[in-house]
C-alpha cells in the first residue's frame, strides 16, 4: 500500500488562525537567504510579538512545519526567538536544530511523524525579544475521508504516478531523488489537477553548464525550458529549486512528459518532488468507486446545501398547504350536496 500524499498548506491559508495583531505578512525580498531554496509561494508570515500564537486544525496522521530560521543570541547565551509546537496540547519535536546559526529557508521547525487518524490541532507559541519568527508552510498527511479539492499535493520522486524511462539513476549524495544526464531521457507523471510544479536541486559535484529540457502536456507540442545550472565557480548545491511550472489546466486527468536535452557535460535534471494542485474530492471519488452502503450515514457530498434545503422546505410547505385547501374544498362540496339532499327529502315527506 502506497503512502498517502501530503497536503501543502501555505501561510496565507485561512485555516491557519493567527493571534490578533501578532502576525504579519513578511517582505519576501528580505528572505533571500541560504541554499535551501525560495520560500513557498513567495509568501511568509512573521511575528516579533512575545507570546504570539497560531493554531491550525487538521485531519491527518502526521504534520511538519517549515519556515525561515534567522536567529540572534541573547546576552545570556539563549537563542532568539524560541518556540514550542504542540499537537492537541502535547509538545512535539522541534525538527531540525532550532538554534542553527546560519539563515536558511525551508527549515523544518517542528515535526510529528505519527498521529492517530482523526482531527487534531497544531499550536505554535513563540517567545522573542526582538528577533522575528517565520512561518512559511505546513505539510500534513490527510486521512482518506477529507476533500482534496483545490489542495496542493506532494508527489515524491518515488510516487507510483511517476514513470521513469531509461537513463535515470540515484545520485549518491541524495539517494531518494532520481537524476539524469542522458540526452532524451524522459519522466512522466499522471495526475488530476489544474497546476503542476517540478522541484529539484542542482548538485555542485556535477557539471555546472546550463542546458535545456522540455515538457509536453497530454501529448501536445513540447515546451522548452532552461536548466540554468550553477556559476562556474559555484561550490554549494542549490536545493528546492523550481524547475518548471504549468498552470491554468482544465480540472481533468492529465499526463505530462518531461524530456532532458542535455548530456554528461551539462547540469543534470533532478526529480525531487512534483506539486499538484488537485481537482478531485476524495469522498466523491470513493463514492463513485464503491457500491452504495446499506448502513451508516450518507456521504457528506450527497447532503444538499443550505439554500437547497430551504428550497426543499418551501416546496414541501407549499404542497402541504395546497393539499389542505383542496381537501377543505371537497369537504365543503360534499356538505352542500348532503344539505341539499336532506332538504329535498324533507319536502317529499311533507
Amino acid at each position: 500500500m502506497s503512502t498517502p500524499r501530503r497536503i501543502v498548506v501555505d501561510d496565507t491559508d485561512p485555516t491557519i488562525k493567527y493571534g490578533p495583531n501578532q502576525w504579519f505578512p513578511h517582505d519576501p525580498n528580505q528572505l533571500q537567504v541560504g541554499n535551501l531554496g525560495q520560500i513557498w509561494n513567495d509568501t511568509s508570515h512573521s511575528t516579533s510579538s512575545n507570546g504570539a500564537t497560531l493554531t491550525f486544525p487538521f485531519n491527518g496522521t502526521s504534520i511538519s512545519v517549515l519556515g525561515s530560521i534567522i536567529i540572534a543570541t541573547n546576552p545570556d547565551g539563549s537563542t532568539d526567538p524560541s518556540y514550542v509546537c504542540l499537537v492537541d496540547n502535547e509538545k512535539i519535536d522541534n525538527g531540525t536544530n532550532p538554534a542553527f546559526a546560519f539563515p536558511e529557508n525551508n527549515w523544518l521547525l517542528c515535526n510529528q511523524s505519527a498521529l492517530q487518524p482523526g482531527p487534531h490541532e497544531l499550536t505554535i507559541r513563540v517567545q522573542t525579544h526582538t528577533q522575528p519568527f517565520y512561518l512559511d508552510s505546513i505539510y500534513y498527511t490527510p486521512t482518506p475521508d477529507i476533500s482534496y479539492d483545490g489542495a496542493v499535493l506532494e508527489y515524491l520522486s518515488s510516487d507510483p504516478a511517476i514513470t521513469y524511462g531509461s537513463g535515470w539513476e540515484f545520485f549518491p549524495v541524495e539517494d531518494h531523488e532520481n537524476i539524469t544526464q542522458t540526452k532524451g531521457s524522459q519522466v512522466s507523471i499522471d495526475f488530476r489537477g489544474t497546476a503542476l510544479t517540478l522541484v529539484g536541486y542542482v548538485p555542485q559535484e556535477l557539471p555546472h553548464n546550463a542546458t535545456t529540457a522540455s515538457y509536453a502536456v497530454d501529448g501536445g507540442a513540447p515546451t522548452t525550458f532552461t536548466l540554468t545550472g550553477l556559476p562556474p565557480d559555484g561550490t554549494t548545491t542549490g536545493f528546492n529549486v523550481p524547475i518548471f511550472s504549468i498552470d491554468h489546466l482544465a480540472p481533468a486527468q492529465h499526463n505530462v512528459v518531461v524530456t532532458y536535452e542535455g548530456d554528461s557535460t551539462k547540469t543534470p535534471l533532478v526529480v525531487q518532488t512534483f506539486f499538484v494542485t488537485n481537482s478531485t474530492t476524495a469522498a466523491a471519488a470513493a463514492a463513485a468507486a464503491s457500491p452504495p452502503s446499506s448502513s451508516g450515514n450518507p456521504p457528506a457530498a450527497s447532503s444538499p446545501s443550505g439554500s437547497a434545503q430551504t428550497a426543499a422546505a418551501h416546496s414541501s410547505a407549499g404542497a402541504i398547504a395546497g393539499g389542505l385547501v383542496a381537501g377543505l374544498a371537497v369537504l365543503a362540496a360534499l356538505a352542500g350536496l348532503l344539505f341539499w339532499w336532506l332538504r329535498r327529502r324533507a319536502r317529499g315527506d311533507a
